[in-house]
């Protein structure tokens, strides 16, 4: 129930001027009226705390999704890192470039672990410092990497030197290290990066072909000699043939019998020349040839030196030389043209500079499992000059007969690489006046001959 009060003055009076504004409420079942009233407090305090719980869930929740999120940033982002990681270590292993940190200030350096592979040990063996690092490095390259380093460190000079270094197992390598400091900005030295690359495989190839331009050098001045040799050596004796053959054909009625027979010489003499120059030439291309390899075979030595005699014969008994074979039942395993071919020469460079009356012995001498073919004159001899240069093709080195016969100067140079690629080698002896000794050395079986090649770098 409702009750209405007039309002009053200040003196108590009623206001009859004014509406009744105030009100008193009266309650009935006033018990049942505050359980309803605690009944609606107690719903309010747990709608209350159910929303607060609620958001409490929807706070963990997205916090926890947030959470998760930025975990598995985190794990891509560190699959990511390793994965270049890797791929910078592969790369470093592929390209031998490995990276360090020198702290000038800690002492302490870092090195990746291609720098580890590069000098040959172990993170887990080896502690880098600069002490260590710099009593790897070779004695005779250390001081000019300390020079590099100290310019580096007190010039602000990066540095690129190539320098060797010592492997635990006692074997070196060639390093490029390249290297700057790193300052402040007041210009004070933190510390030293910089790379190290084993280059010793480009070095070696670089020595190869350093060595095969040169060789390549040598090898057309040869060939350059002996086109020379060809052109000059062919055209002197075919003029004279040309020459002497076109007068006996046109004037052979104003020359006497005597003096045709004296041009029959001449064109012989021209003949021999080219057919010694021919011969050289075809042994010497087949030598060349790609895939020519020596024929090896069990040699008896007496029947080849006769043979090569009976063809030198006529030509040592026109001088007036004696040739004598000393060489009893002695065999080699070699390639019996070869063989012959070098003997060939041998005799006949002795018989070119012996006087008449003058000797030419072959004797053979076994040594172990070699044999040493020897053929001795009494010739003029050579001068040490003269045998520094006899094996040269790029130098003139062919001399005049004691006869006035003239050669190529390509037997000997001839002998010595086809003696070299039978597995055996050519010594000469001589003293001006004194006659000379010419030695091929091949071996007595054939396992010598398979050593001798498979030493062949």
């Amino acid at each position: 129930m409702v009750s209405h009060f007039p309002l009053r003055d200040y003196a108590g009076n009623k206001d009859t001027t004014r509406d009744a504004v105030g009100s008193v409420l009266f309650w009935r079942n006033v018990d049942e009226q505050m359980a309803t009233f605690n009944r609606s407090q107690l719903f309010n305090i747990i709608y209350g705390l159910l929303g607060f719980l609620l958001i409490e869930l929807l706070l963990f929740f997205a916090f926890r999704f947030a959470m998760l999120r930025l975990e598995g940033e985190v794990t891509q982002r560190t699959l990511e890192l390793n994965e270049m990681k890797d791929r910078l270590s592969d790369a470093q292993r592929i390209a031998h470039l490995g990276n360090w940190e020198w702290n000038v200030i800690s002492g302490e350096l870092w090195w990746s672990d291609e720098t580890y592979r590069i000098f040959g040990v172990e993170p887990q063996a080896f502690v880098a410092t600069i002490e260590a690092f710099m009593a790897v490095v070779h004695p005779d390259d250390r001081d000019r990497l300390l020079q590099n380093i100290d310019d580096a460190l007190h010039k602000d000079k990066p540095y690129r030197v190539e320098h060797r270094v010592t492997l635990p197992d006692g074997g070196e390598k060639v390093v490029l290290e390249q290297g700057e400091g790193i300052f402040d900005d007041t210009g004070k030295l933190l510390q030293m990066r910089g790379t190290i690359q084993d280059i010793t495989e480009l070095k070696h190839a670089e020595d190869a072909l350093r060595d095969n331009r040169q060789q390549l050098k040598s090898e057309i001045a040869i060939k350059n000699r002996l086109f020379s040799l060809i052109a000059h050596d062919l055209r002197a004796p075919f003029n004279t043939l040309l020459g002497m053959t076109h007068i006996m054909s046109q004037q052979a009625n104003d020359h006497t019998k005597e003096e045709m027979v004296e041009f029959a010489k001449h064109i012989n003499e021209a003949g021999k020349r080219v057919f010694e120059l021919l011969r050289n030439l075809l042994d010497w291309s087949y030598l060349q040839m790609q895939g020519a390899s020596p024929e090896l075979e069990e040699i008896p030595l007496r029947q080849i030196v006769e043979e090569t005699l009976d063809i030198l014969l006529p030509a040592a008994q026109e001088k007036g030389v004696r040739l004598i074979n000393e060489i009893d039942t002695t065999t080699v395993f070699s390639d019996r043209n070869m063989v012959q071919t070098i003997i060939r020469n041998f005799i006949s460079n002795s018989l070119k500079f012996t006087t008449s009356g003058g000797l030419i012995e072959v004797l053979a001498r076994q040594d172990g499992t070699q044999v040493h073919v020897t053929v001795t004159d009494t010739g003029v001899g050579m001068s040490d000059e003269q045998m520094a240069h006899v094996f040269a093709l790029d130098k003139k080195t062919s001399t005049v007969g004691t006869a006035g016969e003239k050669g190529t100067g390509l037997g000997l140079p001839f002998c010595k690489e086809i003696a070299e690629k039978g597995g055996g080698s050519i010594k000469i002896e001589s003293s001006p006046g004194k006659g000379s000794a010419f030695t091929l050395t091949i071996p007595s079986m054939q396992d010598e001959v398979d050593d001798s090649h498979n030493k062949t770098p």
